[in-house]
């Protein structure tokens, strides 16, 4: 693509009213994102913009013609394999396989993951990656981007989340494949969005604080920040969890909260929501609403069912 027509060619849309999804500076584009608020596992809260039907086809266009085409036919096989988020036929369960049976488990999430991929930054990955011209990359950041960031819930922000942390993927990658052939220790890596898992066969102090010093200067290079507060490692005598999935021996689903997620269904089914929720504060010291309180049973029950057999989500069907 050359010029700003070929975009429009592409999306089958006017020029004019790529403009009006364009540029929120003239406050079109305010108009054009509906604000979410969504609780997060601690029960914080996650805001989140989507984007209007008319502006999510054309942003799914840019992702299946654009972005899909860059990611297959130019990103390397490593990446792929390590990077499990928003790709067809990869889940979390691919994220957690690699990291069975291992001594210790090292835990780095990523603070402030889609904020802090500014526009500028989409704009360098359209211009150097894909090799688009100025004005063609700087139309495709405008279209992907706003308030100068990946809003969460635009189709195009996993991708390009994902292609702008391939740079970061592929160092981490380079790095553990030479200790692996120095130490002869086997490391294994992926990333799920900004939750980013290590895991080797060793227990040594000295091993693990000289590899997550260097990931974390490797992170820090590449213009994301470490979220320290939720930085863990995790020895095999602990129940050791990647992604929701307990992987001390196999991928599995944590008991416990299997039980207390039962328990809380059939309640509903059997009495209310609202009995349920008051419950629920009582026993978690939170103040929750019912809209928040709705939204995380129905995720965990899509989890649940999505990870475990049949013998187990058969009962994970809400009447109500």
């Amino acid at each position: 693509m050359q010029k700003i027509n070929d975009i429009s060619s592409l999306t089958n849309s006017s020029i004019k009213q790529l403009n009006f999804f364009a540029f929120w500076k003239n406050s079109w584009k305010k108009n054009i994102y509906t604000k979410h608020s969504i609780p997060k596992r601690n029960w914080d809260i996650r805001i989140l913009y989507e984007p209007t039907v008319k502006l999510k086809i054309v942003q799914k266009i840019i992702l299946n013609k654009i972005l899909y085409d860059y990611w297959d036919n130019k990103i390397g096989s490593d990446i792929k394999k390590s990077c499990t988020w928003f790709l067809k036929w990869k889940s979390i369960l691919h994220n957690a396989k690699p990291h069975i049976k291992k001594d210790t488990i090292i835990k780095i999430d990523l603070k402030n993951y889609f904020p802090s991929i500014s526009q500028s930054r989409v704009f360098w990955m359209f211009y150097k990656k894909f090799g688009f011209n100025y004005d063609i990359s700087n139309y495709l950041a405008w279209l992907c981007t706003f308030e100068n960031q990946l809003p969460q819930w635009s189709p195009t922000s996993p991708l390009i989340s994902n292609i702008i942390s391939s740079n970061l993927d592929n160092r981490i990658i380079k790095y553990i494949k030479a200790i692996n052939k120095k130490e002869h220790i086997k490391i294994s890596y992926t990333r799920y969005a900004d939750d980013i898992t290590l895991s080797l066969n060793s227990k040594k102090p000295y091993i693990i604080d000289y590899l997550c010093n260097k990931i974390f200067n490797i992170i820090e290079e590449e213009g994301f920040l470490v979220n320290y507060n939720k930085f863990t490692t995790i020895s095999s005598k602990y129940c050791q969890k990647v992604t929701w999935i307990v992987v001390n021996s196999k991928t599995s689903l944590w008991r416990k909260n299997f039980r207390e997620l039962k328990a809380i269904v059939h309640n509903i089914n059997n009495d209310s929501w609202s009995n349920e929720l008051e419950k629920w504060n009582k026993q978690k010291d939170t103040n929750i609403n019912l809209e928040q309180f709705k939204s995380k049973i129905k995720w965990y029950i899509a989890y649940y069912k999505m990870v475990n057999n049949y013998i187990y989500w058969k009962h994970l069907i809400l009447n109500k």
